[in-house]
């Protein structure tokens, strides 16, 4: 067989019924592979690359439209014909995932037809795209070559992302690779902008760009001010390209106005979400309600929260507006989602309610629906996160709020990266994450950690004289002694947050409002 010839897996229960069309494929030049049910077919997928499907609708054990639903989650560029015994295409439907459908008994030469058509027609596309990425890696690789702003790391960012989700379709593998070496340079030089420039962004400095401190300010109160309602809804941990994949589900559900901003550092919830929901930096957030912080990096209190929330509304003269906030993990988040619910259509009510996403999908619960226990990648994490948000609670509470006396915004008080770096942290003796943590004793490698020992340079509280910050950059984590396992160090492999990285700073903010109702600022 050539080396040349594409390689077809056919997926069906009845396979041995059909081994004369498989040799006929096989005689035009095809190599054909086999599997008698879907949990095989999906196992042989996973050993090798191929061109094209052929995949039975009735099939028992796992339904045909189980395994094409399996297929597009871990393949979703790859061509998928469907075989069927029902005549009409109403039948199998299947929301439309496949290339084309063939009734049986298959006449070959329509097999054929249609495999060579559903082949070249991704062939087709996969050298659109190639076209495409190549005239925009030229563009951002110019961008990345100069001085960026602000609102160039945010463009920047938004484009890679975009790519990210594309490249689940790439089939050139040279693509892959150049898309992967642009992230990694421009989280690199992203990194050393933050680190030049954040206290000057803290200070408001011009060029400074729009941040999650401002959000309060500048998006809620607006909406406040004309009576309305506001319910802020923080997937907290999820990225831009999770964003992304879901904005289309967002958008089929609401009139969407978008923008972007930066968090404040580190990205952690005890510092992020009281910036986000009161407008504060760390350090006035600790004058305010120093206990609100704990270890740097867990949940925030539920009644600190209310209270900075209200200090917040106070500020800028909404006094009258009633302040709620609340968490939405743990097995009381069924029952925290119902009350804000009813809370915010009873009064005029200013509402932040928090999910912790990285913990929803790296540690899901038992009888999580999700595709997968543990999403293995980044673009795994992306898929997962779509197909939970299109059938969950949030989405269905976001429409249910969602009205012509209220306005609902999706965002993250942060993001994370798919860590996969080491960076040993010695003398330790500190408290936080994998990814930032406080202390006065510790030695680091500069080019791997940022390490802050002028805490107020950027807005941070000094928890304790001498206090340092560390905070790891692009994809590293904290390698650290874990003394109780005779001194193995921590796998530093996973999701994490609270570092420096484009998927940590730049997040999306989604104001959603009825369709048909007026748009108007933020």
């Amino acid at each position: 067989m050539s080396g040349t010839a594409k390689r077809v897996l056919w997926i069906d229960d009845e396979i041995e019924y059909l081994r004369a069309h498989v040799a006929f494929l096989e005689t035009r030049g095809y190599a054909v592979s086999t599997a008698s049910g879907g949990d095989e077919g999906i196992g042989i997928l996973r050993g090798g690359a191929f061109d094209l499907v052929l995949l039975d609708k009735q099939m028992p054990v796992k339904s045909g439209a189980a395994t094409l639903d399996e297929i597009k989650a871990g393949w979703p560029g790859l061509p998928v014909i469907i075989l069927t015994g029902y005549q009409h295409a109403a039948d199998v439907a299947m929301d439309k995932k496949y290339n084309e459908y063939l009734t049986k008994p298959v006449d070959p030469d329509e097999l054929l037809g249609a495999c060579k058509r559903a082949i070249e027609s991704n062939e087709h596309a996969s050298r659109k795209l190639t076209d495409r990425y190549m005239r925009d890696y030229t563009e951002n690789k110019a961008r990345l070559g100069g001085v960026l702003s602000a609102a160039g790391w945010m463009n920047l960012h938004t484009s890679l992302s975009r790519w990210d989700l594309e490249m689940d379709y790439a089939a050139n593998e040279g693509i892959r690779q150049m898309h992967m070496g642009l992230k990694s340079d421009s989280g690199k030089k992203f990194c050393a902008c933050v680190i030049d420039n954040y206290a000057g962004w803290a200070s408001g400095s011009s060029g400074r760009p729009f941040m999650s401190v401002d959000v309060l300010e500048k998006v809620v109160a607006p909406e406040l001010r004309k009576g309305r309602g506001v319910l802020v809804v923080s997937l907290t941990g999820l990225s831009m390209p999770q964003f992304l994949a879901i904005e289309a589900e967002i958008k089929r559900n609401f009139s969407v106005t978008a923008t972007r901003f930066m968090p404040v550092l580190p990205t952690t919830p005890n510092f992020c979400l009281p910036a986000l929901a009161a407008g504060l930096y760390p350090c006035a957030v600790s004058e305010r309600e120093p206990g609100v912080f704990g270890n740097g990096s867990g949940a925030c209190d539920t009644v600190a929260m209310k209270r900075l929330m209200r200090g917040g509304l106070e500020r800028l003269g909404l006094d009258g507006v009633k302040a709620h906030y609340a968490s939405l993990d743990g097995v009381n988040g069924k029952r925290h989602l119902r009350a804000a619910i009813d809370i915010i259509k009873k009064a005029q009510t200013y509402g932040v309610l928090t999910l912790d996403a990285v913990e929803k999908f790296t540690s899901p619960a038992p009888d999580a629906v999700l595709p997968n226990d543990v999403p293995v990648d980044s673009a795994e994490f992306r898929r997962m996160a779509e197909f939970w948000f299109a059938a969950s609670d949030t989405l269905a509470m976001m429409r249910e709020v969602c009205g012509d006396s209220r306005t609902v915004i999706l965002t993250s008080a942060h993001g994370h990266t798919r860590c996969g770096r080491a960076a040993d942290v010695y003398e330790v003796d500190s408290i936080g994450s994998l990814r930032s943590m406080f202390g006065a004793r510790v030695s680091v490698d500069e080019r791997e950690v940022f390490l802050l020992e002028e805490l107020p340079y950027f807005k941070l509280p000094a928890f304790a004289p001498g206090a340092k910050c560390l905070m790891a950059l692009e994809n590293y984590g904290f390698a650290l002694p874990a003394r109780s396992e005779g001194g193995k160090k921590h796998r530093v492999d996973g999701f994490h947050y609270g570092g420096i990285s484009l998927d940590e700073m730049i997040l999306p903010l989604y104001i959603c409002r009825p369709f048909g109702s007026e748009r108007s600022g933020g």
